[in-house]
């Protein structure tokens, strides 16, 4: 990572087809160094090693700022929060992980052109978070094994990349939090887009 850093530096230089492979590069490489910390933390939080630093955390900053990073503006976000919203008790570093998660693969999933909506409910015991999306939904069959280690709902040539451990990493993390992690599929009555 820091040779390819390096050489960015001077990329200006380059022709432009090295600069390209140059980027590609460094892209590939922030993907595996993003692998291999999700294996290791998941691989901490299996032997019960991942140290949590729990709190109260405020929702609506995570939100805010997992969807600049993940989405920033090149989708539509649809927005249903309360304008007071009490905080969760939760891992701040931990919890804004989770979001990304779930609007990681809302985002893999969904037609470039379709919204992505982030919803907050809460009562007297509860606050749920919800990230909803409008893709293909996820089949029946595989909703049960969908929070599974290296399990993703769309496989072969056309599926988007990825390892199949966001969502059990996701799934892990709430339940580590005391919280719960859910599937809803299909989320909308559209045929065409019934999303999850």
């Amino acid at each position: 990572n820091g040779g390819l850093e390096i050489a960015l530096q001077s990329a200006d230089n380059l022709p432009p087809a090295a600069r390209r492979t140059l980027e590609a590069m460094m892209n590939e490489s922030a993907r595996l160094t993003q692998f291999v910390q999700t294996i290791l933390d998941v691989s901490r939080l299996e032997a019960g090693r991942l140290t949590l630093n729990l709190g109260p955390v405020a929702v609506a900053p995570i939100l805010h700022r997992a969807v600049e990073v993940i989405l920033g503006t090149r989708r539509e976000v649809k927005w249903n929060l309360p304008s007071e919203i009490p905080p969760v008790w939760a891992d701040e570093i931990h919890y804004e992980q989770i979001i990304r998660n779930l609007l990681r693969n809302a985002d893999k999933y969904s037609p470039p052109a379709a919204p992505i909506e982030i919803n907050v409910h809460f009562n007297a015991s509860d606050i749920s978070v919800e990230v909803a999306d409008y893709g293909a939904g996820i089949a029946p069959e595989m909703q049960e094994k969908i929070f599974d280690r290296f399990q993703r709902g769309h496989n072969g040539e056309s599926a988007p990349p990825g390892w199949g451990l966001g969502l059990y990493f996701a799934k892990k993390l709430t339940e580590a939090q005391g919280g719960t992690l859910t599937l809803h599929s299909p989320h909308w009555t559209k045929l065409d887009a019934p999303g999850s």
